[in-house]
């Protein structure tokens, strides 16, 4: 007997998957945070690991920056634990932070489950290319970039046990646009996107200028990053695109909402819609904000004052006086920043850039004949720190075992034992602690199981022997 699929099962057998079901932002790293496993990430480290990241998701070609249920199944490579990727990273302060985005997936709806109703709270990275060192004047080893290599940030996977302890955490679970509450504070952009009409029936207002309506004005850095999303691909749809690789993701968002009707909308209220941006990306630290300045023909405002530097401030009212206006000279420019209290400094000429270039390097030459006739100086040798600025003077290194192998051999434990005799300098105790105790569980298991005539390899794995 043949058993046929229902019409529903073959329906829902053929559903494109989302691209993703939400974003888990979450904090992954701090400066000097302390990890549980003892060790310490200073700053150049935090730093060295956030540049790499960024490069890494700047290439459109590079592996992606995976997040798995687990360290275990992400060193296992089961794809089908992997729950999705870092889709962007950032800084705040002391403190970088990184959006998930999980997938359409069996393993990412678990894990939305479980952020959402916040029983899985915490996170853990997976990063290559450091490795420990050890300084006096830290109480634990540091996390140090290995030499010669540059570290990467392989992936964040959530777990409960977080590494960093008081550091990683889900801040909150992210949805589109479409699945938010809407916020209920005002919005100071508003007033710049207020779309006129003569007719007496309503306007149909776009998605991508209701998504400023309903995000509201917050706190919260993703509404600010919504808003310019959905703006920048109005802009760049109808206007130019300005930014670069992303131009056609941002185009992407408001495509099915640039109809006839909402792509007249946007070019008629082209400027205002472009003042909207440069706020939001203002709000959100961007670089982007005045790109639509020369396509729209926008004057520059630098001092913030409303009235553009190249125009007269009595003419604003007149359009036939902007009109028929001539375009300032240069000394005229400079006479009217003066006027407003700036400092206008003309540009240097060429022999005057060629008389000071001259004379540093006569200074320059005379210090280099003070260094070489100057007596000879003693040299002291600076404690190993980690220098922020001028990198690490790496120590030799403390290998796990070699205490056990050398000072701390069973030979030399009577006199280790005796409290006049006293404890070596060059030993720390806290990792002579660690060498000793599995070192000592091993022995009294191994006396334990040849009590009981029986093997200790039934205890301990064969990597857990000392």
């Amino acid at each position: 007997m043949i058993k046929q699929e229902s019409t529903a099962t073959i329906a829902s057998s053929s559903v494109r998957p989302k691209k993703k079901i939400a974003t888990l932002q979450v904090c992954f790293l701090e400066y000097n945070a302390r990890s549980l496993n003892g060790r310490i990430y200073p700053k150049a480290t935090c730093d060295a690991i956030y540049q790499s990241a960024l490069e890494k998701l700047a290439d459109p070609n590079g592996l992606a920056v995976t997040s798995f249920v687990s360290h275990e199944a992400a060193n296992g490579n089961a794809n089908t634990e992997l729950v999705g990727g870092v889709s962007r990273i950032w800084q705040e302060g002391n403190k970088f932070y990184a959006d998930i985005d999980l997938a359409d997936t069996r393993a990412g709806h678990d894990i939305l489950a479980l952020a959402e109703g916040r029983y899985l709270r915490s996170e853990s990275m997976r990063v290559l290319g450091v490795e420990l060192a050890h300084d006096r004047a830290y109480d634990l080893p540091l996390v140090v970039v290995q030499e010669g290599a540059k570290p990467e940030l392989l992936g964040i996977d959530l777990t409960t046990r977080p590494g960093l302890m008081d550091t990683a955490r889900i801040q909150q679970v992210l949805y589109e646009a479409a699945a938010s509450a809407p916020y209920t504070e005002s919005f100071s952009l508003l007033d710049a996107v207020v779309i006129q009409s003569k007719e007496e029936a309503p306007v149909s207002i776009p998605l991508y200028l209701k998504v400023i309506l309903e995000e509201g004005m917050t706190a919260d850095r993703q509404a600010h990053q919504r808003i310019h999303d959905n703006l920048a691909g109005v802009l760049d749809a109808t206007v130019k695109a300005k930014h670069g690789d992303e131009s056609a993701r941002f185009m992407a968002l408001v495509e099915s909402e640039l109809t006839e009707e909402g792509r007249a909308i946007a070019v008629k209220h082209a400027v205002k819609i472009a003042a909207a941006h440069d706020d939001a990306a203002k709000q959100c630290g961007m670089e982007c904000a005045g790109c639509y300045n020369d396509e729209l023909g926008i004057a520059l405002d630098p001092d913030g004052d409303g009235t553009p530097d190249n125009e007269d401030p009595a003419d604003q009212g007149d359009e036939s006086t902007k009109k028929g206006k001539k375009p300032m000279t240069e000394a005229e420019m400079l006479a009217a920043l003066a006027a407003k209290g700036y400092n206008v400094t003309p540009p240097k000429t060429v022999e005057e850039q060629l008389a000071e270039l001259r004379t540093l390097s006569e200074a320059q030459a005379a210090q280099i004949e003070a260094l070489k006739t100057a007596p000879p100086q003693r040299q002291t040798l600076a404690s190993s720190a980690m220098n922020e600025t001028g990198g690490y003077a790496a120590e030799p290194l403390y290998e796990e075992g070699e205490y056990l192998a050398g000072p701390l051999a069973p030979a030399t434990w009577k006199s280790l034992a005796n409290r006049r005799v006293p404890w070596p300098q060059n030993i720390d105790p806290r990792v002579a602690l660690k060498e000793l105790a599995p070192f000592m569980a091993f022995r009294l298991l191994e006396n334990e199981a040849n009590a009981m005539g029986r093997s200790v390899d039934a205890y301990v794995e064969p990597h857990e022997r000392v």
